[in-house]
C-alpha cells in the first residue's frame, strides 16, 4: 500500500498508556490489528502546545454539554456541502475524542488513540484529507475502515481559536474513495470550522453573560435586602432614641419643679444620666462599625488572659442582671494566653453575653466555655444559652450589619442589629473566626476563635 499524494505526513507520537477496548481489538482482512505497525492506537501525535490547548478547551466549558441544534445544523451543512453521508464536530480532550454534534452517525466518545481527528490537530493547521483510507498505511487497519461503517474517504478542518489552539475538527466521511478533495469542499470545511469556533465563542460569552446577570441579580437582591433592613433599623433606632429622650424630657420637666426634694432631684438626674449613656452607646455602635468596616479602627495587640477577662465580665453582669440568670464559666486547664486587643475582645464577650441574657428567659442558664486546640493553635470561646433560638435561614446573615432574626422580631425583642456585625469585624481583624449553632426553641451557641499567643499556662477559673 502507498500513501496518497494529497495526504499529510504520517503519525509520530507518544504512548497514551491506554488499554485497547475488547470491542475493537481483533482480526482484520490484513491480519491481527496488533501486528500492523502503521496503525497503533497506543501511540499518537500530540501538538507541541498540548497543555495550553487543553487549558483553552476546558476554559470554553463545552465538553459534555447537552446536544445543541445549532451545532447539529453546522454538521448537516458540512455534510451537504461536501456531498458526504456523515459529518462530525469533534473536540479532542486529553484522553478522548468527544463528539459535540453529528449528522448521519450517532454522537459518541472514543479513546483518543482511535481518533483520526487527534492526528489532524497535531499534524495540520489546514484542511486534512485522505481520499482512500483503505489504501493508506496509516489508517488502513483503523476499525472505522475495516468494520462497519467501512469508511473510505475522510476530510477535516481544524477548529482553531484566535490564539491558535486547535480544539477539535469538523470532519466528513464517505464510504467510497475519491480521486481528490474538491477545492470548493475544502473551502466549505474551512468556513464551517470558522462558524463552529464563532458559535463556541458565542456560547461562552452567553454563559458568561448569564453568570454575570445572575451575580447582578444577587447583588440587587442583597442591596434590596440591605435597604429593607436599614429601613427596619431606622425604625428601631428611632424607637430606641425616642424612649430615652422622652424619659429625659420628663425628668427634666420634673426637676424644674421647685417643690422637689434634693433626694428626688438626685434620683431623676441619675435616670437622665443612664438614658444619655444609652443613647451614646447606640451612636458609638453605629460609628464603630463604620470605622471597623473602613479599616480605620486600630487594633492594639497585647498578651491577655482571656479566662480572667471573661470571668471579670461575668461578675459585672451578675451584679447588674436583675433577671438573675445562672451564668457559668468553664475553662480547660493550662490554657495559654492570646495576643489580642483587650478592649475589643471585651467588647465581643460583652455583646455575646448580653445577647444570651436578652434572648433567654429570666433565670435561664448561660454557659461560657473556653478551650484551646493545640493542633490548630486556636483559642475557642463559646457562649451557650437556652433561649428562643435562631432559624436556619438567619444563620448565614446574622453577622451582617442591620441583621435581625425573625424570632427576635416575633418576640418583640428590639435591637439595632449592629452588635454581631461589630463582633465579626473585631474577630476577623484578629485573624479569628466567629459563628453560631442554633435551633429554634432550644437556644443558641455563639462561638469565636483567636490564634493563641506565646504559651503560658493560666490557672482556670470558674463561676
Amino acid at each position: 500500500m502507498t500513501n496518497n499524494a494529497n495526504q499529510k505526513a504520517g503519525q509520530g507520537g507518544q504512548s497514551s498508556g491506554e488499554e485497547l477496548p475488547k470491542s475493537i481489538v481483533g482480526s482484520s482482512p490484513h491480519g491481527p490489528a496488533d501486528t500492523q505497525p502503521a496503525w497503533n492506537p497506543r501511540s499518537y501525535p500530540v501538538p507541541a502546545n498540548e497543555d495550553a490547548r487543553i487549558a483553552a478547551l476546558l476554559e470554553y466549558g463545552i465538553l459534555d454539554t447537552p446536544e445543541d441544534p445549532a451545532f447539529n445544523d453546522l454538521a448537516r451543512i458540512a455534510a451537504t456541502l461536501c456531498g458526504a453521508p456523515v459529518a462530525l464536530i469533534n473536540l479532542v480532550d486529553r484522553d478522548r475524542q468527544w463528539t459535540k454534534a453529528s449528522f448521519g452517525m450517532a454522537r459518541r466518545t472514543v479513546p483518543r488513540g482511535y481518533s483520526i481527528c487527534t492526528r489532524v490537530i497535531a499534524q495540520s493547521d489546514d484542511v486534512f484529507a485522505v481520499t482512500d483510507l483503505a489504501a493508506d498505511d496509516r489508517f488502513a487497519e483503523h476499525p472505522i475502515v475495516t468494520r462497519s461503517p467501512h469508511m473510505r474517504f475522510y476530510a477535516a478542518a481544524p477548529v482553531v481559536t484566535e490564539d491558535g489552539y486547535a480544539l477539535g475538527t469538523v470532519c466528513v466521511f464517505g464510504s467510497e474513495a475519491r480521486a481528490s478533495l474538491e477545492p470548493d469542499h475544502a473551502d466549505a470545511l474551512r468556513a464551517v470550522a470558522r462558524q463552529i469556533m464563532a458559535l463556541i465563542e458565542l456560547r461562552r460569552e452567553r454563559t458568561a453573560l448569564n453568570e454575570a446577570n445572575s451575580r447582578l441579580e444577587a447583588v440587587v437582591d442583597r442591596l434590596q435586602d440591605v435597604s429593607r433592613r436599614k429601613t427596619e433599623i431606622i425604625s428601631d433606632v428611632s424607637h430606641e432614641f425616642r424612649t430615652p429622650l422622652t424619659t429625659i424630657l420628663g425628668y427634666a420637666e420634673l426637676i424644674r419643679d421647685e417643690t422637689l426634694e434634693p433626694a428626688e432631684i438626685h434620683e431623676f438626674a441619675g435616670d437622665i444620666v443612664r438614658d444619655v449613656e444609652r443613647l451614646t452607646r447606640m451612636m458609638e455602635n453605629v460609628l464603630d462599625l463604620e470605622r471597623l468596616e473602613a479599616g480605620a479602627s486600630r487594633i492594639n495587640i497585647a498578651t491577655i488572659d482571656l479566662v480572667d477577662l471573661i470571668s471579670k465580665e461575668v461578675t459585672r453582669w451578675k451584679s447588674d442582671d436583675d433577671t438573675k440568670h445562672q451564668i457559668t464559666v468553664v475553662a480547660d486547664h493550662g490554657l495559654p494566653t492570646v495576643s489580642a486587643d483587650h478592649d475589643r475582645i471585651l467588647q465581643v464577650v460583652s455583646n455575646l453575653l448580653g445577647n444570651a441574657v436578652k434572648y433567654s428567659p429570666d433565670g435561664g442558664e448561660i454557659t461560657i466555655s473556653l478551650t484551646a486546640d493545640p493542633g490548630t493553635s486556636e483559642f475557642r470561646v463559646e457562649v451557650q444559652d437556652h433561649g428562643i433560638g435562631i432559624g436556619p435561614d438567619s444563620h448565614g446573615r446574622i453577622f451582617e450589619r442591620f441583621a435581625r432574626t425573625a424570632e427576635a422580631i416575633r418576640h418583640g425583642i428590639r435591637g439595632t442589629g449592629l452588635g454581631l456585625a461589630i463582633c465579626r469585624q473585631i474577630i476577623e481583624g484578629h485573624g479569628g473566626r466567629i459563628g453560631v449553632e442554633s435551633k429554634i426553641g432550644e437556644g443558641s451557641t455563639f462561638w469565636f476563635t483567636l490564634p493563641t499567643g506565646p504559651a503560658r499556662p493560666i490557672k482556670p477559673k470558674s463561676e
